[in-house]
């Protein structure tokens, strides 16, 4: 092992080193020159940038050196440091006498802004200083790569065995050959803690579990994105495996996905075993079910077509909150935090906008004041989140070094830092389960659920405005949005005659809620299509009870029923209140009648009514729920009413009557006799003397 000052560790990159992202063109010459002959990096000679660069580096595979792991985690004066890494010869000519060598950066880098820029070889330093070379035993061939180990005892490092000396210093591995010197180089950090970190900075992590759009108008579609995303081989696979381990990070979840993967929809049962088990032991936010566009519900003033969790599955959600807002990305304005409150929620995710203005990080909550209520703010930082997502060992160190200045920014107090994935995230299993371990063992980090960043004491900073409400675009224009949310009520109202209505608008609005959902909105005409759909059925269950046309009804009493024949479409048993409204003072309703329909069926119904004039009346008839909502669609029929007239029809009837008998008699009487009518028969007068006679015995 040799030690010497040598300047190739921070010189230009070479021919066939990793590709960085230029992240830091803003530092100027005047920033640079400024770091040429001091021991600790002060944060005055970090770039001028309002706030840190948001690119994170990005290694182009395969890189020649790729640095695979720094151990110790921190590092004490009584450690032996091991660097591992991989070299491998990208170029088409044999190394022929390969060397690996590692290098420090003495300088104390004290600001974010530093380590980025040094890590993307845009801040110039003084000469690395050679820890220790490695020859490699074989020449290397195009194509060929070969792991490295390089220990150096901590003394060795010559750093200040002080706390004031503690944080991230940089490390170079250069692979190189005897005969024409340094091929490529690989940096990274190394994390000095001579006596432990004193304070540590806190950090959560939310993570989005939310899939494909669900189509389940199309089953066939529907199981195989379902698939896709579920399976062994899924993405959200790859999301459960990745980050189970770490009960700390948190999730947000959309509970539609999981009752379809539990459905057997997709062959997703495994899977969502999996996601419930795991949820048991951690923080778990539950979205509105199929994960709706929020920004596109606001814009329409309407609320999401279905509610909470347990409108889809209570028992897997039992304990998840659902009070987490998730905007699709760029939509978080101030309108989009008032639907959200309007909603019931009290947290969103704000990943465009309220940005920290300054180089000092400050913590990822922030209320802001809506007419529909107070939102805490969740600003997720877009650096670490960005290393988090491309999490590899390059990224790792990085990210680990960022906390470690976080961490130390501001004695005594440190920021509450989030970290958020985006809906897509596909994670490399491997290389975010290793950095996940790093974070949980990093005494300078202190994981906590989203809950304890949603509780946390604002930081008082300017931020950046949220951004305007225009910059969302939605496949669902407000208008499609609030006709499906007048039908949606309208269907609602109608359940209520049922004894299951859950069971009756069960399909419907879980096709409204899908057409409603973000990722249907990011696939063009997708959301419009769910929406028809979804709105075809609204109209079949709104037309499941009519009232069946019957000709004009005559009413000559002053009392009397008007019967109404109603029939029942919807697949349950209906109890309706049918009404008559007249629409002229000639005809009094006078009460309403209750009826139950059975499914296919029809009832004849009698509404009693009461006779004030003559005319005709034009009547509506009305099927109502029991709260009085109409349910079905208007009907109009026509009443004749002739009031009286079967009492004059009576008296009139009566009065013939009497003129007919009495005419009769009249004409009886004045007919007389007829001349061939027969002489009474008188006695004789012999028969006359006999009776005389025995009288007056």
């Amino acid at each position: 092992m040799s030690t010497r000052d040598v300047v190739h560790g921070c010189g230009p990159v070479h021919k066939g080193r990793a590709v960085l992202t230029r992240s830091l063109a803003a530092l100027g010459a005047a920033a640079l020159a400024l770091v040429t002959s001091v021991a600790t990096l002060p944060a005055a000679t970090a770039a001028t940038a309002a706030s840190p660069a948001t690119v994170s580096p990005v290694v182009v595979e395969p890189s020649p050196v790729t640095i695979e792991d720094v151990a110790p985690l921190t590092v004490a004066p009584s450690d032996t440091v091991t660097v591992r890494a991989t070299v491998r010869n990208t170029g088409t000519e044999t190394i022929e006498d390969p060397t690996a060598s590692l290098s420090i950066v003495r300088y104390r880098l004290q600001s974010r802004t530093q380590l980025r820029a040094w890590f993307a070889d845009e801040l110039t330093l003084p000469a690395a200083t050679l820890l220790t070379t490695t020859e490699l035993e074989d020449p290397l061939d195009p194509g060929e790569s070969r792991e490295v180990e390089l220990s150096v005892a901590a003394e060795e490092l010559r750093l200040l065995p002080y706390p004031e000396a503690s944080g991230p210093r940089g490390i170079v591995v250069e692979l190189g050959s005897r005969s024409t010197g340094t091929v490529a180089s690989a940096r990274s950090f190394l994390l000095w803690f001579p006596e432990g970190a004193t304070q540590a900075a806190r950090l959560s992590i939310l993570v989005p579990v939310t899939g494909p759009a669900a189509t389940p108008s199309d089953p066939d579609e529907w199981s195989a994105t379902m698939s896709a995303a579920v399976g062994p081989t899924g993405r959200l696979a790859r999301v459960l495996d990745a980050t189970a381990g770490v009960r700390e990070v948190s999730w947000v979840v959309d509970p539609a996905l999981v009752d379809a993967a539990a459905a057997g929809i997709g062959d997703g049962e495994a899977w969502a075993s999996t996601l419930i088990t795991s949820a048991a032991k951690r923080e778990v936010f539950a979205l509105d079910p199929f994960d709706p566009d929020i920004a596109a519900l606001a814009a329409a003033d309407v609320l999401p077509f279905q509610r909470g969790a347990s409108a889809t599955s209570a028992a897997p959600v039992r304990g998840w909150r659902d009070d987490l807002a998730l905007p699709a990305p760029g939509t978080a304005s101030e309108r989009t935090l008032a639907g959200a409150a309007a909603a019931g929620d009290t947290l969103a995710v704000v990943d465009g906008g309220l940005e920290p203005r300054g180089s000092r990080t400050t913590s990822g909550v922030v209320p802001v004041g809506t007419d529909s209520g107070t939102v805490r703010a969740l600003v997720p930082d877009d650096e670490l989140s960005n290393l988090f997502s491309t999490a590899s060992s390059t990224n790792r160190q990085l990210m680990l070094a960022e906390l470690a200045v976080i961490a130390q920014e501001q004695p005594g107090r440190t920021a509450h830092v989030l970290v958020a994935t985006d809906r897509g995230w596909d994670p490399d299993v491997s290389a975010t389960t290793a950095l996940l371990a790093k974070l949980a063992d990093a005494p300078f980090v202190n994981l906590q659920p989203v809950a304890t960043l949603a509780g946390a004491q604002p930081d008082d900073v300017t931020r950046a405005d949220l951004p305007s409400p225009d910059v969302a675009r939605s496949s669902l224009s407000p208008r499609l949005l609030r006709t499906a949310a007048d039908q949606l009520a309208a269907v609602t109202a109608l359940s209520d005659v049922v004894a299951n209505p859950a069971t009756l608008t069960a399909t419907y609005t879980r096709d409204l809620a899908a057409a409603t959902s973000v990722a249907a909105a990011q696939t063009r005409g997708l959301a419009r299509r769910l929406l028809e759909v979804a709105t075809v059925q609204g109209e079949a269950l709104l037309g499941g009870i009519t009232v069946l046309p019957g000709s004009t009804v005559n009413l000559i009493n002053e009392s009397g029923a008007i019967p109404i024949t109603v029939r029942n479409d919807l697949p349950q048993a209906a109890t309706v209140t049918v009404a008559l409204v007249s629409q002229e003072s000639r005809l009094s309703v006078e009460d309403t009648r209750e009826t139950t329909i059975e499914p296919g069926a029809t009832a004849d119904v009698q509404i009693p009514v009461r006779a004030i004039g003559s005319g005709d009346v034009r009547v509506d008839v009305q099927i109502r729920a029991a709260d009085g909502t109409v349910v079905a669609a208007p009907s109009e029929m026509t009443v004749r009413v002739r009031a009286g007239w079967e009492t004059v029809g009576t008296a009139i009837i009566g009065g013939l009557l009497v003129i007919l008998l009495v005419g009769g008699i009249v004409r009886t009487v004045r007919r007389g006799r007829s001349s061939r009518r027969m002489e009474p028969i008188r006695p004789s007068d012999a028969d006359k003397d006999e009776q005389d006679e025995t009288e007056a015995r």
